[in-house]
């Protein structure tokens, strides 16, 4: 006579690990923000030097402008994300940056959490 659960037991414990770490996937990897930046002016090189440099004094966790950004929109990720009040803050210092038209967080990155 076989026993049928010594061959499914090891199995059903190992779905069951395998299903907890499906669940709590999600909740351990949070995406980098996004944020687009409209210039009012197509930036030269040297205001984007400037420019980058204002950046990095305001989201001192670090970020980095996408390459298909342009001289007149930047597409900037910053990561490690940072909470919803300090991206309110970050938002307000860069609209104020001088050639900064709008700043507005990436939509497409709201709508995939």
């Amino acid at each position: 006579m076989v026993n049928k659960d010594c061959f499914f037991k090891p199995a059903r414990i190992a779905s069951y690990l395998l299903l907890v770490l499906l669940q709590t996937q999600p909740v351990l990897a949070e995406p980098p923000q996004r944020l687009i930046i409209q210039f009012d002016t197509p930036l030269n090189v040297q205001q984007q030097k400037t420019l980058t440099l204002q950046l990095q004094s305001i989201i001192q966790s670090g970020f980095s402008v996408l390459p298909h950004s342009t001289d007149q929109k930047w597409i900037i990720v910053i990561d490690p994300p940072i909470d919803k009040t300090n991206l309110e803050k970050t938002n307000a210092h860069i609209s104020r940056l001088e050639h900064v038209q709008y700043v507005e967080p990436d939509q497409m990155m709201n709508t995939l959490k």
